[in-house]
């Protein structure tokens, strides 16, 4: 299914409300209805209920890819049967689904809470690449050549501010400077979806690697 450009009709605070303009392609009166909806970044997320005279309403997960273009709303309907690469929706959306026998959607359901799940895991895990602070190093070998690295070789990266810049907050009455982090080697700099999941954190006189990693969480969550 490719992608549908169409005029735009919802705004909020001057800009194209993307969540209101999916909710209105996917509402049919007395046929199909949102039951619940969210936007991650510029993916859309919904539990929508079909109504058909012969059968009892169901819910199932709709994926919406969306882009602005101008005064434009661009957007790739994906439903849940057709096994979305995209796997982070809501977990108040996924209890509205109803059972289905569809192995594309049911392995769709288990890669968000799976999503869920590791995200609730890595907030907890001081060594995670997201609460390691600015300054730290880590380690790991590169899984696929490309094209700065070939497989098989040992990449360094420290977790550096790349940019920043001042925007005003009008909770606090102030400017704030919000910064850009990232894993840089010197060069370029990696998404943490590049990083392997086995990188080393590097300290000053110790070495955390995923196994410590693990046993240090599990003895936290027993505890």
């Amino acid at each position: 299914m490719g992608w549908d450009y169409s005029f735009a009709t919802h705004y909020k605070n001057g800009r194209i409300d993307r969540k209101a303009e999916c909710d209105d392609r996917l509402t049919r009166p007395g046929i199909q209805k949102v039951l619940k909806s969210s936007l991650v970044g510029s993916v859309y997320y919904a539990a929508v209920e079909i109504t058909n005279e012969d059968k009892a309403p169901f819910v199932l997960g709709a994926v919406i890819l969306t882009a602005i273009d101008g005064r434009n709303i661009g957007m790739k309907i994906i439903e849940e049967t057709c096994g979305p690469c995209e796997d982070q929706c809501p977990i108040g959306i996924l209890k509205l689904l109803s059972p289905t026998d569809s192995e594309w959607a049911n392995r769709w359901r288990e890669r968000c809470y799976k999503y869920h799940e590791d995200q609730k895991r890595q907030r907890k895990d001081k060594y995670s690449l997201k609460n390691l602070p600015v300054g730290s190093v880590i380690d790991f070998v590169c899984k696929h050549d490309n094209s700065a690295y070939k497989a098989g070789q040992p990449i360094t990266l420290t977790k550096r501010v790349v940019s920043w810049k001042y925007r005003y907050d009008a909770r606090k009455g102030e400017h704030v400077r919000k910064e850009t982090v990232k894993w840089s080697d010197g060069y370029y700099t990696w998404p943490e979806r590049m990083i392997p999941d086995d990188y080393r954190v590097l300290l000053e006189h110790t070495i955390v690697d995923a196994q410590s990693r693990k046993m240090i969480y599990e003895g936290k969550w027993a505890s």
